[in-house]
């Protein structure tokens, strides 16, 4: 599959050499309009679609990365999209990172690494206009014409190793990517982040932890098997538990910080969150449903009801999740 490259509309974004890994990198000039390079016709790219995905019960999942539980179809993209507000709302902002002014200020490049549509991208390139955003995704699911003029996206696996020089970005972000990586990939991932980060830049990473708590019946079935199709896989599925010390390991930062909120499921704490927090819990669990109808023995129809007795527990059970946010910044070196 060739790299696609949705430009910048200024170039803001350079490069002291363009990395070997991007042959048709280009960046667009001043007041150009955001395009896409794309070389090959409609036919070829639905040829491609059709080597590079498969479809199992009316979902579309990508071959690249089999270990991946997640489709990358439209149904998907609206399960992302709902879910990047609903955790803006909790967190109260898009990052944790003391990063504020100087993205006011400007000048800042900031790498959104594994940014699925490009909610978090976008969003940052509209409160930040005078920063540069560039969101990476294995998957085409981000826009490729309609974008402020200060982001960009392009098409690569960040797993192959990062296609930038060191020391490019002043921030770099990362955000839900639990079920794409074994522990060894996190390791040499949030080293390559190191790597591209420039001194004193800093680096959040932002996961779930996949334990449903205080769980009814059906939740612990859902839960459980959640976490042993990912261990089956080479997963770790509590790698939430292991970022901190994987950052600290790399003797490569400065300062470390942790940071935990806990978000009820259902209308227990009699507030919006918890409602469309469990509407986010059931639309990640539908999207699982291949993998885990599997673990579980079950076909679509008694998935579907499990589904339906995980809503109703949330409440009664007063059931709640963990999300994690780890940063740090870059310590300069001597």
């Amino acid at each position: 599959m060739g790299h696609r490259i949705s430009t910048l509309k200024k170039s803001k974004l350079t490069f002291k050499k363009t990395p070997q890994r991007i042959t048709n990198l280009a960046l667009t000039k001043e007041n150009s309009r955001p395009s896409m390079i794309r070389g090959e016709s409609e036919r070829e790219n639905l040829i491609e679609v059709l080597q590079t995905c498969r479809v199992i019960d009316g979902r579309v999942f990508q071959m690249d990365n089999e270990r991946y539980l997640m489709p990358c179809d439209d149904l998907e993209k609206t399960r992302l999209q709902s879910q990047h507000d609903l955790f803006k709302e909790i967190w109260i902002g898009n990052f944790s990172s003391p990063i504020h002014e100087k993205l006011k200020q400007g000048g800042m490049r900031v790498l959104d690494a594994g940014c699925g549509t490009g909610n978090w991208t976008l969003d940052m390139a509209y409160d930040y206009p005078a920063s540069t955003f560039l969101g990476v995704d294995i998957i085409e699911m981000f826009p490729n014409n309609v974008q402020p003029s200060n982001a960009g996206f392009l098409q690569y696996n960040i797993i192959n190793g990062l296609p930038f020089p060191n020391e490019t970005f002043d921030f770099v972000y990362q955000r839900f990517l639990w079920a794409a990586f074994t522990q060894e990939q996190w390791i040499h991932l949030i080293e390559d982040f190191i790597r591209v980060t420039k001194a004193g830049g800093w680096i959040e990473l932002m996961e779930f932890d996949v334990e449903i708590y205080n769980p009814g019946p059906i939740a612990k079935k859902l839960s459980d098997a959640t976490q042993k199709h990912l261990s089956s896989n080479g997963i770790n599925p509590k790698i939430h538990s292991k970022i901190s010390k994987i950052m600290t390991n790399t003797n490569k930062f400065e300062s470390i910080r942790t940071l935990e909120m806990t978000t009820p499921l259902g209308n227990w704490r009699q507030t919006s969150q918890g409602i469309k927090a469990l509407e986010d819990i059931v639309a990640t669990l539908k999207s699982l449903q291949v993998a885990l109808k599997a673990v579980l023995g079950v076909d679509n129809h008694e998935y579907k009801e499990m589904l339906e007795q995980f809503i109703e527990e949330g409440s009664k059970y007063k059931m709640y999740i963990k999300t994690f946010r780890f940063f740090g910044m870059k310590a300069e070196m001597s």
